[in-house]
């Protein structure tokens, strides 16, 4: 059981198991670096997020080939160096998966933020005026710098929208902000997301066909203007009910669900680095 030849061939197929963690790493840290409107309606942190996988997956391979060189030759030096080098991961690895969780959680409840979305609701100036902070906010406008750019997609691929037009049927709403409640915001989009040509938040029509109307679109033009805030689809044709809401809060849920559920499955594959710890300081003590 503990011959040279069990540790060698012991640590092989401990260093190939790192290796194939590392390919989980790069694949998800690649994609969420690459993924431009998760920055958008996330933030940066996104980015930083998938950066630090990304190092860990090159870092693995490196730590793998460590403790393998180590056990071949029973070095303890290098079987140290293996056992730092896991602990180390281990830490690295929690604390990027936690930033992930952190950055997706919402900042304001899900359930407030679908009464601010709603047509009814800010009808009511005192409720009207609970809602400024998030419609002002850098979630909200990531989050419609995002939707805008969706929309201007579909426009030249009408395919290119097929993910927010399935988000609106399934949420019953329509558009991005609140129908019938469209406000001027000449501040420029958040920092801390991508660069864009738009110069402002948003710009609602001088003279709407109904108060509160938004920009017209090719689907939702009566009167020169639409009630909903950019519609994807034909959603927009339809007239914005009293209960009629925006889709904010279904976007960042279905975004925050993805980057959260990627995030657990980094701390999930924890558990095979923290077995190696176990192993890899057995073999360095014998």
């Amino acid at each position: 059981m503990c011959s040279k030849d069990n540790l060698t061939s012991g640590m092989a197929a401990v260093a190939v198991t790192e290796c194939t963690i590392a390919l989980l790493l790069l694949c998800i840290g690649a994609g969420l670096s690459e993924s431009t409107k998760y920055h958008m309606a996330l933030g940066s942190q996104v980015r930083s997020v998938g950066g630090g996988l990304v190092f860990l997956a090159f870092m693995y391979p490196m730590v793998a080939g460590t403790g393998y060189v180590g056990a071949k030759y029973h070095n303890k030096f290098l079987l140290l160096v293996h056992v730092s080098g896991l602990v180390g991961l281990a830490v690295m690895q929690t604390s990027i998966a936690g930033s992930g969780l952190i950055l997706a959680s919402p900042d304001y409840p899900y359930d407030f933020q679908e009464l601010c979305l709603t047509n009814n609701f800010l009808n009511n100036d005192t409720q009207r005026a609970l809602c400024q902070p998030y419609f002002l906010s850098d979630t909200f406008g990531g989050l419609r710098l995002a939707w805008q750019t969706f929309y201007i997609e579909t426009l030249a691929d009408q395919t290119a929208g097929s993910s927010m037009q399935k988000l609106q049927d399934a949420n019953v709403c329509c558009g991005l902000g609140p129908p019938r409640h469209c406000q001027n915001d000449t501040r420029p989009f958040p920092s801390n997301r991508p660069s864009t040509n738009w110069p402002t938040q948003q710009t609602c029509p001088t003279t709407p066909k109904y108060a509160g109307d938004y920009m017209p679109t090719p689907l939702c033009y009566a009167g020169g203007s639409c009630s909903f805030d950019y519609p994807i689809g034909s959603c927009g044709m339809s007239g914005a009910g009293l209960f009629a809401k925006g889709c904010a809060s279904a976007l960042h849920q279905s975004m925050a669900t993805t980057v959260i559920g990627l995030c657990i499955t980094v701390q999930a594959l924890l558990f095979f680095t923290v077995r190696w710890i176990r192993q890899a300081t057995t073999q360095w003590m014998r």
